[in-house]
């Protein structure tokens, strides 16, 4: 995953205690969201010109740390899942190497003429699929590494326990 997205907290987004308030995360996400579909080549206009009107239909949030006046909240943005008409996004909102929230978002592709439900475009779901597809093969990569590790470090300490054995 890479930073779609970085904001620096100001004063006039804090609460009367001095930290973010929870409405600002969605706003937050939001943000991600389009900054996500440009950094796959899709801004507002592109979108709108293949046929993409997307809704929020679903919100998750999961707060871990206060957020203050200063801060920096770096967003790392990925797709977990696509069908014929939505797809899930959620994020990770860290303060340096503290995760401050999850933000867990549902898009329903909605006919800008009808309001209703409508198949994503077909170059929509290709990019989507796509970029889950490299998030997959990032973990798989990342599990058979760990995997790897963990062999060298069990072999590592069988030789040091079988070089000082009796």
């Amino acid at each position: 995953m890479s930073v779609v997205y970085s904001h620096f907290v100001r004063s006039h987004e804090v609460d009367d205690l001095g930290l973010l308030p929870s409405c600002r995360f969605l706003e937050l996400a939001e943000t991600g969201f389009i900054e996500f579909f440009g950094s796959l080549g899709y801004g507002r206009e592109v979108m709108a010109s293949t046929g993409l009107c997307p809704s929020v239909i679903e919100h998750q949030m999961d707060f871990r740390v206060p957020t203050s006046v200063g801060n920096r909240l770096d967003m790392e943005m990925f797709v977990a899942e696509v069908d014929m008409t939505s797809f899930r996004l959620p994020s990770r909102l860290s303060c340096g190497s503290k995760l401050v929230a999850t933000v867990e978002s549902k898009y329903i592709n909605l006919g800008c003429e009808s309001g209703g439900p409508q198949p994503l475009p077909k170059e929509i779901i290709r990019v989507l699929v796509g970029a889950l597809h490299e998030r997959s093969v990032a973990i798989e990569s990342m599990s058979h590494l760990a995997s790897f590790l963990k062999q060298v470090s069990a072999a590592a300490s069988w030789r040091k326990e079988a070089k000082f054995s009796p």
